[in-house]
């Protein structure tokens, strides 16, 4: 069954965590309306939509009034919204990321563990195809060149996990390696547990 999502309310949570009416010192000079923390806005909010495109979204936006309001303009193209995309720096968004984790790991530090072990890492990898001319070091044979992303999730019990830390190494990596596990885990308040790793 499809859930019916009260969009105005996720509105309203995004805005807790990034200050719409604020201007970047810097990335924001002579921008007059899509500046950088609207922008980022947007796009998080037409993410969690799951709208289609950005036509599509430019379109919604014109016709949602109360949306409007938050931004502070009638209509926006999607042109410009792509344009402003590729501007946006990612250490925002890192930060964005970082201060809603620390929120949820005070959280959870409130819940119950499971007995007589404690919290749980699961750990997984996937691996990321580049352009045959991508960086020598990820070269693995004539026309693969991956890099692996490492992924820990935290898991407290039954009911309750988050997404960790991520490592990026070459293709040859194992989740395994001491140094993986080094930069995804919290020494001695977690339990490694690789995916697929039997019972």
């Amino acid at each position: 069954m499809n859930q019916i999502i009260n969009f105005k309310t996720v509105a309203g949570q995004l805005l807790n965590w990034i200050p719409v009416d604020k201007r970047h010192p810097v990335h924001d000079h002579r921008v007059p309306k899509l500046t950088t923390y609207r922008t980022l806005f947007l796009f998080l909010f037409a993410l969690l939509q799951n709208q289609p495109s950005l036509s599509e979204f430019s379109a919604y936006f014109r016709k949602a009034k109360w949306l409007q309001q938050i931004v502070g303009f009638s209509s926006i193209s999607d042109s410009a919204l792509n344009r402003r995309l590729q501007r946006i720096p990612l250490f925002l968004l890192q930060d964005i990321y970082t201060d809603l984790m620390e929120v949820l790991i005070q959280c959870q530090l409130k819940q119950d563990r499971f007995p007589d072990i404690g919290a749980l890492t699961v750990i997984d990898s996937t691996q990321l195809s580049l352009t045959a001319h991508g960086e020598h070091w990820a070269f693995i044979q004539k026309g693969q060149v991956k890099v692996k992303l490492h992924l820990g999730l935290h898991v407290y019990n039954e009911q309750n996990a988050h997404p960790g830390r991520a490592v990026f190494s070459t293709a040859g990596v194992a989740d395994h390696d001491p140094e993986v596990l080094d930069r995804l885990l919290q020494p001695d308040r977690e339990w490694p547990l690789e995916f697929g790793e039997s019972e």
